[in-house]
């Protein structure tokens, strides 16, 4: 039985390395670049709605929150425990940023 959870998780090694090289380098582009970001943040509904819109912290929120999540991937994957719950938390951020991107494009 163990074997085969291990052989499952040998199948999400692409997507657990394709999710932190995104997660990472939006995670740097945020600190690097915060302008897009920002913009993003102030152009969205749904960002003005949550109160998000022209806050200077919130840039850093998403630097931090993307490093994090790279973190988790990284420490699931080389530990293979973890990986159901860290994948979650990846896409539901995903979902988040998908929805920010849509209302501003949209609006």
């Amino acid at each position: 039985m163990r074997l085969d959870r291990l052989e499952r998780l040998d199948h999400l090694w692409p997507l657990m390395f394709g999710l932190t090289a995104i997660f990472v380098a939006n995670a740097v582009a945020a600190v690097v670049d915060p302008d897009p970001y920002r913009h993003l943040l102030e152009d969205s509904p749904f960002s003005r709605w949550v109160g998000l819109d022209g806050r200077a912290w919130s840039t850093a929120l998403i630097a931090v929150n993307d490093g994090l999540i790279a973190l988790a991937l990284v420490v699931a994957a080389t530990l293979r425990r973890g990986t159901g719950i860290v994948l979650a938390a990846a896409g539901a951020w995903l979902a988040v940023a998908a929805v920010l991107k849509l209302s501003t494009c949209l609006a």
